[in-house]
């Protein structure tokens, strides 16, 4: 007897695809991944289909697809998935906040995180790492003093090395960002040490640009060329997708060799390096790039790259994210929404 075609088509939903071959897809089309999500909308609540749901959410927030993201959380946010996924309300409100604060809404995502932790079960792991996301969300919004305290809080949670160098990574940053140039090249060379000691070659490129980044900004050229080429060798190290690494590190180099020896050919050479790099601004450099063109003060320069911030923010505008579960799991405080 042949079986009846909605059936045979609920039948196939009720089985999540291979988990294996989704992860794969997750590192090379996350856009593609958390389409699927669609293809499987009425699985079982059961460990096989928590694990693809959670593996397409991550996928819908690498590829800042906010409307995906909220469908499959407010299925997540379900009761019949509490038993089956820990501390769930947490974390998919922390997700949220992670979209929030990719599209630039910080102050929804600091409320976000901070719902996250009021809702958080005694997770101390998830607690850090939603610190450090907290803590992140208020550097862009300048709260310094606050993220201060927000690392200091983190900082009495870590548990071992890697969490560790995790808090020192933002403290470094923080202070970089709040303009503590002396100190944050102090404890970017720690880091730089540190991390190429442990192999941790990404991370390391990461800080060793951020290092580079900071000598630029004092103007202290001479330790710039110190670092550079043992920077450039650990881009050269990191083993996937270092081409916006490295050109970072080409847009930097071009711009010392502006600072130290002004003339055309160094000039057109670091305009043509800015004007080919908006695509840096999709890994959070717009803001660097704007000071190493505001250092080198020249009009038409200066007029070009604005041209290229307003082209940018048109075709790639900040998206707007679904406050639905924020509204419905969080407390609102007037005082802290406005």
């Amino acid at each position: 007897m042949l079986l009846n075609f909605a059936f045979l088509i609920g039948l196939i939903q009720s089985t999540p695809p291979d988990l294996a071959e989704l992860k794969s897809q997750f590192m090379q089309e996350p856009a593609e991944l958390a389409e699927r999500y669609y293809q499987h909308t009425n699985l079982p609540a059961n460990t096989g289909s928590a694990q693809f749901y959670q593996l397409t959410l991550r996928a819908a927030i690498v590829s800042n697809q906010p409307k995906l993201a909220n469908d499959i959380s407010v299925k997540l946010s379900q009761p019949l998935w509490q038993p089956i996924i820990d501390n769930h309300k947490a974390k998919i409100i922390s997700n949220m906040g992670v979209l929030m604060r990719i599209n630039g809404h910080y102050q929804d995502a600091i409320f976000a995180y901070r719902c996250a932790l009021d809702l958080n079960q005694n997770d101390p792991h998830f607690r850090f790492h939603t610190l450090l996301n907290l803590q992140s969300a208020m550097v862009h919004l300048k709260q310094h003093d606050k993220a201060k305290q927000i690392l200091e809080e983190a900082k009495l949670l870590a548990t071992d090395e890697q969490q560790r160098l995790r808090v020192k990574i933002n403290v470094a940053n923080n202070l970089l960002d709040n303009n503590q140039l002396y100190q944050a090249r102090d404890l970017f060379k720690e880091l730089y040490r540190d991390l190429s000691l442990a192999n941790e070659t990404e991370t390391a490129a990461r800080i060793g640009l951020n290092l580079l980044n900071t000598e630029v900004l004092l103007g202290d050229f001479a330790q710039f060329w110190r670092y550079q080429n043992s920077v450039r060798q650990t881009i050269f190290a990191v083993p996937n997708n270092n081409h916006h690494y490295y050109y970072h590190f080409v847009i930097m180099r071009a711009l010392v060799n502006m600072l130290e020896a002004p003339n055309e050919v160094h000039l057109q050479r670091l305009a043509y390096a800015i004007e080919h790099g908006d695509f840096l601004f999709e890994h959070g450099q717009q803001q660097s790039m704007q000071q190493y063109v505001d250092m080198v003060n020249v009009r038409w320069l200066s007029e070009h790259f604005a041209n290229q911030v307003a082209r940018y923010n048109r075709i790639r505008p900040q998206k707007h994210v679904p406050k639905d579960l924020l509204n419905e799991h969080c407390l609102i405080d007037d005082t802290k929404s406005k």
